[in-house]
């Protein structure tokens, strides 16, 4: 089986995965049956195969370890609150924290994974950093959760939006400008001691 055959069996794989999932979310409502019931034990058997599936190739190609862990813990038990747990009519702190940070995972790795793939097109492979792009991912994940929950407080403007949106990436701009002269000196400073050692050898 020729490496194209096998790459289009692994994605129709995940697509059907994926496609399971909401089916048994939406559609069959599996929440209902609970977590202990056999199809509530396939539902969560899903959730950790099928994220891990879908990252697993990404993080290997560019050689991220624990990518597809980080991917796999966010978006498995993203799922598993959002289909399990009831919500309240007044949610507590532990209860939005625990539906907002596996939500801040999951939407961040989808984002590093653009992130990175945009970068390596863009830059090259050289110079594309997975450290930067999965600082970008995570601060585009709390940015549009940061946009969403504006929203259902019903306090977002177009001009609120557009200034959290210019003040992360002002901020992304600062971060990634810094960056760069302290790998260049740590690359000159690398580099001086073969100099000297070649100027003495002269």
């Amino acid at each position: 089986m020729s490496h194209a055959i096998r790459l289009s069996v692994a994605g129709a794989i995940v697509v059907c995965g994926w496609v399971t999932i909401g089916w048994l979310i939406v559609v069959h409502d599996v929440g209902a049956r609970g977590a202990t019931s056999p199809i509530g034990l396939t539902a969560i058997a899903l959730f950790i195969a099928v994220p891990y599936l879908s990252f697993l190739r990404l993080a290997r190609h560019w050689s991220a370890p624990f990518f597809e862990i980080e991917a796999t813990l966010g978006w498995s038990v993203f799922l598993g609150v959002l289909t399990f747990r009831q919500p309240a009519v007044s949610p507590s702190t532990f209860d939005i924290l625990l539906f907002l940070a596996p939500l801040t995972v999951a939407l961040a790795a989808c984002c590093t994974a653009i992130a990175f793939a945009t970068m390596r097109r863009a830059a090259g492979v050289e110079d594309s950093s997975f450290v930067d792009a999965r600082r970008r991912g995570y601060m585009a994940s709390i940015t549009i959760i940061a946009l969403g929950m504006l929203a259902g407080l019903g306090v977002l403007s177009l001009v609120l939006g557009l200034l959290l949106v210019t003040v992360v990436v002002l901020a992304e701009l600062l971060i990634a400008l810094h960056g760069r002269p302290r790998r260049g000196r740590h690359v000159n400073a690398l580099s001086a001691p073969a100099s000297a050692r070649s100027g003495r050898g002269s």
